[in-house]
């Protein structure tokens, strides 16, 4: 739904009024592309968060 929404915003190739395969093709690998990327940043930052409220914990065990 995402794709289609953003496709259809003009956000990847361009569609002018025929089906052309070879445009959606490209749309559809730009578009996985960004989302790989977005993914990986909140992958990041999901790993940022628990390395943060491991802090704490491994400083107490330490000293």
């Amino acid at each position: 739904m995402l794709f289609f929404f953003n496709f259809k915003a003009g956000l990847y190739e361009r569609f002018y009024g025929y089906f052309d395969p070879q445009t959606i093709v490209r749309s559809v690998k730009s578009f996985c592309s960004e989302r790989e990327l977005i993914l990986a940043a909140h992958e990041r930052e999901l790993q940022q968060r628990i390395n943060e409220a491991d802090a704490p914990i491994r400083h107490s065990i330490q000293s």
